[in-house]
């Protein structure tokens, strides 16, 4: 099974190894075809957006995410 190409619901941005960055970029950076199919997708919120649309800082979204990282590697 493929992993999904998380993208921000908000700006379009990908999510990468590297960070959030252009689809384009994204694109080239992790080897996938601009052609990806729906399916392979789905939505998520980068930190930008995060700042931008909602009362939470940036730090705390960071760490959200490393927790909840470390709570499905445990499920995996």
């Amino acid at each position: 099974m493929k992993s999904l190409v998380s993208v921000c619901a908000w700006c379009d941005s990908v999510k990468t190894p590297v960070g959030w960055m252009a689809a384009k970029s994204a694109f080239q950076i992790m080897g996938i075809q601009s052609d990806v199919s729906l399916q392979e997708m789905t939505h998520g919120i980068c930190p930008s957006c995060v700042v931008e649309w909602t009362k939470i800082d940036e730090k705390s979204f960071e760490t959200a995410c490393q927790q909840e990282s470390q709570m499905s590697s445990l499920v995996a």
